[in-house]
């Protein structure tokens, strides 16, 4: 497994870029990731978690987390260019 490296790193490396905030942008990933809990408390509500399911719960929760940090991103003004 990599090492965990700080962000400043992949500022440098060219990988996040600095830009202007984009709330509106940001705001529109924290409604769509607070749709996402509902449907994930909905659907764990009706249907217990099993051996054979339980990756789908975590893929949704995956989801979640991925979007806030996204809209933190937004709201901090970076973008990723991926690696």
């Amino acid at each position: 497994m990599k090492p965990l490296r700080m962000f400043n790193e992949f500022v440098k490396k060219g990988i996040m870029r600095k830009k202007t905030p984009d709330f509106s942008r940001a705001s529109s990933l924290i409604e769509e990731a607070e749709r996402r809990k509902n449907f994930l408390t909905e659907i764990s509500n009706k249907i217990e978690m099993s051996d054979e399911n339980a990756n789908y719960f975590i893929e949704n929760v995956y989801d979640i987390v991925m979007e806030l940090i996204r809209a933190k991103l937004f709201m901090d003004g970076f973008k990723s260019s991926g690696e």
